[in-house]
């Protein structure tokens, strides 16, 4: 019996060379570039846009929203938003930025560990907010309420866990709503207290061994502020075994500011949270999902681009992270799949015409 990524492969053959049919490319609204050197995250940034952008033109992207990865303190890669800076201009028109994820995701985390937010703390996490945006990123991202750590990639993949209703995030809710920008937020979603899943990439330490359900705090922050636009990241691919299309479109029909980003990989994660089969077709059921919520779906692969010179570290341990959410559009009416891949992603970071 084949794997599912054999399938897979073999399906994209099938359905022809990528980037096909969509006559203003795709927007991918939530990539990543390593930087190489002496460690995983080490060097310069410029050699991984390269990569990214060849990769982008391989298969029809003509945007992407880079962001930094949820850091804490004393991790391994301090920087936001401000590295992309010197990627931005080598690329004109090619990427955009979101800014948050060590600045002010790892101002959340710290407070979770000291059991307290006092007022200087809002002060200087209210500052940033407002000097990330001052500086032109487009948004908050990535920020982490339940994060797992992945295996082999511990030492800089950290475990992070913080309510989703934490006050800072409530306070991040309302600095987004004001300015009209989306928070990209990277939740593993637990409708009750469960034990770690019995999945090879998690491990504990670090990932904890007992889990605490967040559910009812996402939907306490997702109420807070119904202006914030909140985006949850990674539809598609999920690890907990909990993200099932039930809960997915019950919480967008609740909660009008909802969106979500695909991310499609052919490993790890449950097989009923993909939406693509074995043989690479869109599963009828999530195209009804995709349909009732056209206008708040969008591609977010979660790709993390090295450069073409150094050995790839194989961070996601995913494969396909570029190229399936695109077979995923090219599936879907033409109309349709222009919202998906194009038009929801340019309204919604206000990058060009459409998202007047």
């Amino acid at each position: 019996m084949k794997s599912w990524l054999s399938w897979t492969i073999l399906a994209l053959a099938v359905m022809g060379a990528p980037g096909r049919g969509q006559a203003d490319g795709y927007v991918d609204t939530h990539a990543h570039l390593v930087e190489s050197g002496t460690g995983v995250f080490a060097g310069s940034l410029l050699g991984a846009a390269d990569a990214a952008v060849k990769e982008m033109d391989r298969l029809g992207y003509a945007k992407a929203i880079l962001m930094p990865t949820p850091q804490i303190y004393r991790g391994t890669s301090n920087h936001d938003f401000e590295a992309f800076k010197e990627v931005q201009q080598k690329h004109p028109g090619r990427f955009a930025v979101l800014g948050g994820g060590y600045l002010l995701n790892a101002l959340i985390h710290k407070s979770v560990a000291d059991g307290r937010v006092d007022e200087d703390d809002r002060k200087l996490f209210i500052r940033n907010a407002e000097m990330i945006l001052a500086s032109g990123a487009v948004g908050f991202g990535e920020l982490a309420a339940e994060h797992y750590s992945i295996g082999k990639f511990a030492a800089f993949h950290a475990y992070e866990s913080a309510p989703p209703d934490h006050e800072l995030f409530l306070l991040l809710a309302d600095i987004a709503a004001q300015h009209d920008v989306p928070i990209d937020l990277h939740a593993e979603i637990l409708p009750q207290d469960m034990p770690l899943p019995a999945t090879p990439a998690l491990i504990s330490p670090p990932n904890p061994a007992q889990l605490k359900a967040n559910l009812a705090g996402f939907e306490r922050l997702l109420a807070h502020n119904r202006k914030a636009k909140i985006i949850w990241v990674h539809a598609g691919w999920d690890l907990s075994g909990t993200r099932d299309l039930g809960l997915m479109t019950r919480l967008m029909r609740t909660h009008p500011n909802l969106y979500m980003s695909f991310k499609i990989a052919g490993k790890p994660g449950a097989p009923k949270s993909k939406p693509l089969g074995p043989d690479g077709r869109l599963k009828p059921e999530w195209l009804g999902f995709i349909q009732e919520f056209s206008d708040r779906l969008l591609i977010g692969t979660d790709e993390f681009y090295q450069a073409a010179s150094v050995n790839r570290v194989d961070i996601t341990t995913a494969a396909g992270l570029t190229e399936l959410p695109v077979r995923l559009v090219q599936q879907l009416p033409p109309e349709l799949g222009r919202k998906i891949g194009y038009e929801n992603a340019m309204r919604l970071y206000k990058l060009g015409p459409t998202s007047n």
